[in-house]
């Protein structure tokens, strides 16, 4: 007879008292055994970031005590004292600004002192008149020489004159040189004045000058002398000018000067003879002064020169120049000045 298998669960005996004892230990144990597993599982980390603290404290000490010679340096450096100077460093010498120009003019306030030249010669003036006259075009600007054809003409300015005294007191002695000015108002800048120079050597003998334009910065904001090619500094080494007066000559200048105070003295023209001092000859720009024709004229060939030559610092146009001709022009107009004038109409029409 064949028996049939039943569920083992079902026809395992009951469990005796002492068997479910035993069975309830052993539960127990396995429980200890996985919450000790879990808690050095957990403590991992920190044990690896412990380590690591330690290996690089014991490395760094390592490196200490191994270089014993900087130690002692380090040492020796910080327990010396700070020791402070018995007095502060002296600041550096201060240099002098350097000229400032603005527009072509110098500040009278950094630059106040301008030396002249006393000999102005050339043969552009030609050039000039043939560009205009026979080839019917204008110069080049950069061929325009102020200075020059200022002093193609004989004029005397009437303002104020000074003569150095007799060399060694004697009156029979011809003078050596003399000076004379002129203030107008600026044609092409109605803030500023034109300061026209005349110096004149004696009729036989040459002599050495030097002459100069001392500005006053408390009056004087800015100047210029017309016709020169500014460079990096108004003060050009004393033998770069030439200096010697010729016999019966003349020479002619022309400053603009603009000023911040109005009807106060402009500045002096500071100058010596063979190294002997002469009069200086203050300048003071009288509004209420009426302006010689010399001095007119003087105006209308620095007006028309700056306007050949393209100066771009006041309002220069024909108009401006057709308009000072004809205060010139009158029926007495002496020849040079006549032709002067047909000379600014021909090349107003090019």
């Amino acid at each position: 007879m064949i028996q049939s298998q039943e569920d083992p669960a079902t026809t395992c005996p009951p469990q005796s008292l002492a068997e479910l004892l035993a069975e309830r230990r052993n539960t127990r144990q396995n429980q200890r055994r996985k919450s000790t597993s879990s808690a050095d599982q957990a403590g991992k980390p920190w044990f690896i970031i412990a380590a690591t603290v330690m290996i690089l404290t014991t490395s760094t000490a390592i490196l200490f005590f191994s270089n014993p010679e900087s130690n002692k340096a380090q040492q020796t450096r910080s327990s010396q004292p700070a020791t402070l100077p018995n007095a502060a460093a002296p600041p550096p010498p201060t240099l002098p600004a350097p000229p400032t120009l603005d527009s072509g003019a110098w500040r009278s306030g950094q630059s106040p002192i301008l030396p002249l030249p006393v000999e102005i010669t050339g043969q552009h003036f030609d050039e000039l008149t043939a560009s205009i006259l026979t080839e019917r075009q204008v110069p080049a600007p950069e061929t325009i020489r102020l200075l020059e054809i200022l002093n193609q003409f004989p004029l005397q300015f009437t303002g104020a004159a000074a003569i150095p005294p007799h060399p060694q007191g004697e009156a029979s002695h011809p003078h050596l040189a003399s000076l004379s000015i002129e203030t107008t108002p600026c044609p092409w800048k109605p803030s500023a004045s034109l300061l026209l120079i005349a110096l004149r050597g004696n009729p036989k003998t040459a002599c050495e000058v030097k002459l100069a334009f001392h500005a006053h910065p408390e009056n004087v904001f800015r100047y210029r002398l017309l016709g020169s090619t500014t460079g990096s500094s108004p003060t050009p080494a004393a033998s770069e000018l030439p200096t010697r007066l010729a016999p019966n000559s003349v020479t002619l200048i022309a400053i603009e000067i603009e000023s911040s105070r109005p009807g106060q003295a402009l500045g002096e023209l500071v100058w010596s003879t063979d190294s002997n001092p002469a009069p200086p000859l203050p300048i003071r720009h009288r509004v209420d002064a009426e302006p010689s024709d010399d001095a007119r004229f003087a105006a209308l060939v620095c007006t028309f020169a700056l306007w050949l030559a393209g100066d771009p610092s006041g309002a220069l146009d024909a108009e401006v120049i057709a308009a000072l001709a004809r205060e010139i022009s009158t029926d007495t107009l002496s020849i040079d000045r006549a032709d002067f004038l047909n000379l600014i109409a021909r090349a107003i029409k090019l």
